[in-house]
């Protein structure tokens, strides 16, 4: 984790947040300041500061991160 990034510390618990969906690689939750009835914010819990530090090895991470929308759409019945 970086210590002075936000969503690293939302993914550790650190910051109180409204986590709509999380497990080992993914945490999910509500935007504070929503622009659409579901605005919700998905991130990886290992820090990548920038789409320039995505390596090969992040492929599975990727994905999780796509079926966890697609999961959150499908309980949200947006899907």
């Amino acid at each position: 984790m970086k210590s002075n990034c936000l969503f690293c510390k939302i993914a550790d618990k650190e910051i109180d947040s409204d986590i709509v969906y999380e497990d080992g690689h993914v945490v999910a939750f509500n935007d504070l300041h929503p622009q659409a009835p579901h605005h919700i914010l998905i991130i990886p819990r290992r820090h990548i500061a920038t789409i320039n530090d995505i390596d090969v090895e992040d492929t599975t991470l990727l994905g999780n991160l796509f079926l966890a929308a697609k999961n959150i759409a499908q309980q949200l019945g947006v899907s």
